[in-house]
């Protein structure tokens, strides 16, 4: 077992005089047993070393002495001082001392003689054998304060019943430590929630999730980075910090090549597949379309729905993509698009556009003239026809 050695300073204390004028002193021996006085003479009292004691005078504090006492411990950390501030003043029999800031040493203090032989609570008191008080009184902070401690034959005060922990749990308001810091090296309470990008410094999409302390630390988010972005502007699924618009995120290249129509004898002349299951694939853009359309009307947040409940990949056509099917060649009162979309109401079709910084207004695709218009109405109360297009989009959703 490993010796440490604690250097400390034995203070004496100046006796009181007898009556006849003999003076009578004798040095504390080191069990803690005062001197006396003279034989008609009562002993001077032991300065008392609390705070709001009376300070000891010159003659009393003298320093009479000085060693060190050899102790066999397997800590270098003083016991009594585990979990306390420097300057903590404890007991050992019925001698005083104190906890040096390092907390592997401690200095004596004083001794306890009559009238106030027992140390407690790091002054010299008294106390009867079976008494009992609360580890609190003694100073101990935290669950030890609840603790209890029983007055021995010897009159001193013994342990305290709960003694301190190496640490705290991550539990609130825990102080098993005892040392009046409650969680101490927790990151966090255990049961707390907080937002990802808060927490976890999480980015785009993520950053909105939620993350629980468990075990002193923040968890996973609740929101996982998805594989890829969806092409709208600003998006960040991926949660990398740079989202569709940016000039770094080149994911959504937002362009297609705008078919014009055969008789036009512009470039990129329209040209489209049957593909016998009610969709028409242009072979100019690549979108895949809905032949023969729904009649029913939607509001956009409704078409939306609509597109996106007939199965994987069907979604509603933002304005520029709708747009691609108008053929200005054709007069009215036919509507403006190729036949290979027949019984197309002569209407307005919702796209999922909205207008920009404006969100309770959508832009639609008008197929009476081939106008695109944005609408001021509230998206919720006004209804429109809806064409769905199946495949990744090529442009965001603002556009």
């Amino acid at each position: 077992m490993k010796r440490i050695f604690w250097t400390v300073a034995i203070l004496g204390f100046g006796l009181g005089t007898a009556c006849g004028g003999r003076e009578h002193a004798e040095t504390a021996d080191s069990m803690g047993r005062g001197g006396r006085g003279g034989d008609a003479g009562a002993p001077d009292a032991i300065p008392d070393m609390r705070a709001d004691a009376p300070m000891a005078t010159d003659e009393q504090n003298e320093l009479t002495d000085a060693g060190s006492v050899e102790m066999e411990t397997a800590s270098a950390i003083v016991p009594q001082c585990m979990g306390r501030q420097p300057g903590y003043k404890f007991c050992i029999g019925s001698t005083v001392y104190e906890c040096d800031p390092s907390f592997s040493s401690m200095t004596m203090v004083l001794k306890c003689v009559t009238p106030k032989p027992t140390c407690m609570g790091g002054a010299c008191e008294a106390c009867q054998q079976n008494a009992v008080r609360l580890c609190s009184e003694e100073g101990l902070m935290g669950r030890c304060a609840a603790g209890m401690e029983t007055c021995g034959p010897d009159g001193t005060w013994g342990l305290c019943s709960i003694q301190p922990a190496m640490s705290d749990t991550c539990d609130r308001d825990n102080d098993n430590s005892c040392n009046g810091k409650r969680n101490e090296n927790c990151a966090c309470i255990n049961g707390e929630t907080g937002k990802c990008g808060e927490k976890l410094g999480a980015m785009g999409t993520c950053a909105n999730g939620t993350t629980t302390c468990a075990n002193g630390q923040w968890g996973v988010c609740d929101t996982a980075a998805k594989p890829i972005d969806m092409c709208i502007f600003g998006n960040d699924d991926m949660c990398t910090g740079v989202p569709i618009g940016s000039a770094r995120n080149t994911q959504c290249q937002c362009g297609f090549p705008m078919p014009n129509p055969a008789s036009s004898a512009l470039p990129n002349a329209t040209s489209y597949t049957d593909n016998g299951d009610n969709t028409v694939t242009d072979k100019i853009t690549g979108f895949r379309w809905e032949r023969v359309v729904n009649g029913s009307s939607f509001t956009q947040a409704a078409a939306t729905k609509y597109c996106s409940d007939k199965g994987p990949g069907w979604r509603l056509p933002n304005r520029l993509e709708l747009a691609a099917l108008v053929d200005f060649t054709i007069p009215f009162p036919a509507a403006p698009i190729n036949p290979a979309f027949p019984n197309t109401p002569i209407t307005s079709f919702w796209t999922s556009s909205v207008y920009a910084g404006v969100p309770n207004q959508g832009w639609i695709v008008t197929f009476f003239n081939g106008s695109t218009e944005s609408l001021s109405y509230d998206l919720v109360t006004k209804s429109y026809l809806a064409r769905c297009a199946l495949g990744a989009p090529k442009c965001y959703a603002s556009r």
